[in-house]
């Protein structure tokens, strides 16, 4: 497929009444167009925004939604098929690593997966013996997550009223950047971790340090992180997804790491 060239402005004055684009990270409005973000898939196009406060960047969310909405991604359903082994590997060293950092005593009984998809971690968890309970609104992904019994579904989004389950580990996994308002949901897991006494942890792909020369690079450049999934409409820097964890927990963040997911865990006790 050949690259498309991103859309050029006849004029700056024509996004003059663009500036102002609330940043999907921090929430201000101290954002600056940067250039076109092109879908790689439909190779449509959507304006790309920096924000002077945070340094993350966000993408048009409803252009995007647009090209791509949920009850329509049959392909989604099979790209995580496709890595559901290896996502099993993951799952399993994250629920190993969990029991390791809260040490002797600790009894893990029940795994919440927030955007849980066709349900791989619950899945892991449920063989262990482990209530297993997810929420997730495609249809197509919910469909093919109760496909396992062991597993309780909710076809709704999760929040902090969300039914409580005391002493959980709350999951979620490259999720918060397919959101437009991550931070909602970051302070609804905080909120509810703390109301149960449940443990959390997140994991979102950031912006490498390097990310301004991508801007350029082809639709299909390899490892490039605007491009490679053109359904990521919030870029968070390390820097501002420190800061979200900090302002939604009160804590400094706990680094955790297991395979591909280098998240953030909060352990309920002290952080």
């Amino acid at each position: 497929m050949k690259a498309a060239e991103p859309a050029k402005l006849s004029s700056q004055s024509e996004w003059d009444k663009e500036m102002g684009y609330e940043c999907h990270c921090c929430g201000s409005i101290k954002t600056e167009y940067i250039q076109h973000y092109v879908l790689r898939r439909t190779l449509a196009v959507a304006p790309m925004y920096l924000c002077g406060n945070c340094n993350s960047i966000s993408v048009d969310f409803d252009i995007v939604k647009k090209h791509y909405p949920h009850s329509k991604s049959s392909d989604a359903i099979a790209f995580h098929k496709s890595i559901r082994e290896r996502n099993e590997k993951w799952a399993i060293a994250l629920l190993q690593q969990v029991r390791k950092v809260e040490g002797p005593g600790y009894q893990l009984t029940c795994v919440i997966d927030i955007g849980c998809a066709i349900g791989t971690l619950l899945g892991v968890a449920a063989h262990q013996g482990i209530k297993a309970v997810g929420y997730e609104i495609d249809p197509l992904a919910l469909a093919e997550a109760r496909t396992d019994a062991r597993i309780e579904i909710h076809d709704e989004l999760f929040t902090r009223y969300s039914p409580p389950e005391q002493g959980a580990l709350v999951c979620c996994i490259a999720v918060l950047e397919h959101l437009q308002r991550p931070l909602g949901l970051l302070r609804d897991i905080a909120a509810y971790c703390h109301a149960t006494g449940s443990q959390g942890f997140v994991f979102v792909p950031l912006l490498p340090e390097n990310w301004r020369s991508y801007l350029n690079e082809s639709v299909m450049a390899k490892g490039n992180p605007f491009f490679d999934n053109e359904e990521h409409v919030t870029h968070f820097t390390a820097d501002s997804f420190t800061c979200a964890w900090r302002d939604a927990f009160g804590v400094t963040p706990k680094p955790l790491s297991v395979g591909g997911w280098a998240g953030y865990y909060y352990s309920g006790q002290g952080g």
